[in-house]
This record gives structure tokens, sequence and C-alpha cells, in this order.
């Protein structure tokens, strides 16, 4: 109970690769969730909310609790030799509007989006900058890219 999971996602290709968004920061298992180890390395906060793999990336949204007003989403490069995590900057506002939830933070194969509080929703293409695709949707539950 005292890491809270919100959100787990295996690896679309490698089923022992498995990530999960938690009040302790981001958790990632290499041996299909048996084990795990907390990530928080380069965060500015440990509450996660959202995970998605971008390849073998792993992207994670962080914020300082529940009711926050400011989230900021943060990448994990597998074959970096560092687990410590680094804020996605290009494009994406200093601070996104309250927590990007789960299920509002999506990838597929170099395809980005994300759904921040205030509904606007941000897509990512191919490694460009973020950019807003719409904005003010009422109560934003879930992002999919296809």
């Amino acid at each position: 109970v005292d890491a809270d999971v919100h959100e787990v996602r295996a690896h679309p290709t490698r089923s022992e690769v498995v990530a999960a968004a938690a009040a302790v920061g981001l958790c990632m298992s290499g041996d299909g969730g048996r084990t795990w180890d907390i990530l928080v390395d380069g965060l500015h906060a440990t509450y996660a909310r959202a995970v998605a793999f971008d390849g073998d990336d792993v992207l994670v949204s962080a914020s300082d609790g529940p009711f926050t007003r400011r989230s900021a989403i943060y990448r994990h490069r597998e074959n970096a030799g560092s687990p410590a995590l680094t804020r996605v900057e290009d494009g994406l506002p200093e601070w996104l509007e309250g927590n990007v939830d789960s299920r509002c933070l999506a990838a597929d194969a170099g395809r980005l989006a994300l759904a921040d509080a205030s509904g606007t929703v941000w897509v990512n293409r191919g490694g460009g900058p973020w950019k807003p695709a719409v904005t003010a949707l009422p109560d934003v539950t879930a992002v999919v890219v296809v």
C-alpha cells in the first residue's frame, strides 16, 4: 500500500521488462515482475502516475502528489548505463497542468501523446518538438496512439 501503484505496462516486445508508475517513483522489472527497482534519481518529485514505453525507453509522469497543480514528464534510457531519469522538455512547458494521469501518456513507434489536467493534448511525432494538438478538452481520461 505504501507504493500506491497507478499504472503498469509491459514492454511491447520484451515480456520480461515491466514498468510501473507508483507513488514512490518509476518501478522497473527485468524479470517479468518478480523483482523491482525503484528509480527516482533526476525526478523533481517521486509521485508517478503514468508510464509508457517508447522503444526501449520509458516515459513517466511525476508530480508532488495526487492533488498537484503541476507535473513533468521524464525519460529513462535503458541503454544509457545510468538509472537516472531526464526531464522531457522539447516543446513542453516548464510545468504541465495538474497530473498527467494514468492512461494519459501513450507511445507507439516514436509517436507520443499525453494529456494534462487542463485538457491539453500534446503530441510528438518522430522525435520532433512536442506540440499542443488540442486544448481545453473536458475530463480527458485516456490517450491512445494509433
